[in-house]
């Protein structure tokens, strides 16, 4: 895990031409990190500095850019109104 991390760190760099890898790589720590919280704490807290700047620079945005994404549910307009008018239904005979 302590080589694979900073790969995926790297990865999760947001490039140039946009592409799913950062946001790939991102999820891939996610989950890592998710599974083994301990260890992924450890080799987090021995990385050097500048890669767990990235890596926290990667988390906030991925944070803000999830409450961004978040769409607002709008009620959609009913297609049949309601009425309290029952004359439509019938009697009972």
């Amino acid at each position: 895990m302590s080589v694979i991390l900073p790969i995926l760190i790297k990865l999760s760099v947001p490039s140039a031409p946009p592409s799913t890898v950062p946001s790939f790589s991102f999820q891939v720590l996610q989950t890592i990190a998710g599974s083994d919280p301990t260890d992924f704490k450890l080799i987090a807290d021995n990385l050097p500095s500048n890669l767990r700047q990235v890596l926290q620079d990667t988390a906030q945005k991925q944070v803000q850019q999830s409450v961004t994404k978040q769409p607002t549910s709008r009620a959609k307009k009913p297609t049949k109104e309601l009425s309290l008018d029952f004359s439509e239904y019938g009697e009972d005979e």
